[in-house]
């Protein structure tokens, strides 16, 4: 699982303002704050989710598999949730 692009803009943003309160003791404050909305907005985050149900993956095989010959592999993917979500499927080992 890899982090959403709002996710490290906003640890980004966090970085360049922790070094610009750096030089200031009126932004240190400001930044503290920052930190505990950050931290709100992280939250929130890991709790939307925590909420998303898994999807619900079928595969159909052939009942009979010859062994000297490819067979055809059915995927019906279902996405339980009301967001859209991308998935990567691969057919080897990524």
């Amino acid at each position: 699982m890899k982090p959403t692009r709002r996710t490290v803009l906003l640890m980004s943003a966090f970085l360049l303002f922790a070094l610009v309160s750096s030089f200031s003791t009126r932004l240190g404050v400001i930044w503290e704050y920052v930190g505990y909305l950050y931290a709100a907005v992280l939250l929130w985050d890991f709790i939307a989710l925590i909420r998303l149900q898994p999807f619900i993956v079928r595969h159909l095989v052939n009942t009979n598999l010859p062994i000297t010959a490819w067979s055809g592999v059915t995927l019906k993917i279902r996405n339980p949730n009301d967001v859209d979500l991308t998935i990567d499927i691969f057919d080897y080992t990524p």
